[in-house]
């Protein structure tokens, strides 16, 4: 009967900690899309920047 338990008990903590890992890298996916998304948004404003005023911002991005 004990060995059920730690059994049960073993089963909850792996399916923890294998849920909070899914969702940290769910939420790590969703930052890169995020960074990826300004990245693009950063590059056209720039582009805009330079034809406006000929010159660009020096920023590695």
């Amino acid at each position: 009967m004990e060995a059920i338990i730690a059994g049960m008990i073993y089963l909850f903590i792996i399916l923890g900690f294998y849920f909070v890992i899914k969702k940290a890298v769910a939420e790590g996916i969703d930052s890169s899309r995020e960074i990826r998304k300004l990245r693009s948004e950063l590059k056209m404003l720039n582009k805009e920047l330079k034809k406006e005023t000929g010159s660009k911002i020096d920023k590695k991005i």
